[in-house]
């Protein structure tokens, strides 16, 4: 692990979990504006904010190194996002709402832990 781009992290994390700043900032036990801060890089997280982030990462089974991609990296995530999509896009209706209700489900328990 070496230099971590906390913008990214802090961006990829809110993604991924579907959360809003305010949300991720409960999570992290900071303001809101703190967590805008760090996702556009004016402050980096202390080491409170840190442990609270690699907690969450490790319920996800996500390394930093993961979230704190190059370019490249972002490029070819870009791609299979696509690709999910159009998947998305080819399932009945029933599976859908499966998927979606799995996910909802999934999130609420990283939030709630």
């Amino acid at each position: 692990m070496g230099n971590i781009d906390w913008r990214q992290v802090v961006s990829e994390l809110l993604g991924r979990l579907l959360v809003t700043e305010k949300e991720f900032a409960k999570l992290c036990g900071v303001s809101r504006q703190t967590v805008s801060n760090w996702k556009h890089g004016r402050r980096s997280p202390g080491l409170y904010s840190r442990k609270k982030m690699f907690e969450i990462m490790e319920k996800m089974k996500l390394e930093v190194d993961d979230l704190s991609a190059s370019a490249a990296d972002l490029k070819a995530r870009g791609k299979d996002m696509k690709t999910l999509v159009e998947i998305y896009g080819k399932l009945p209706e029933s599976r859908k709402k499966e998927l979606l209700n799995f996910a909802r489900y999934s999130i609420g328990s990283l939030k709630k832990s």
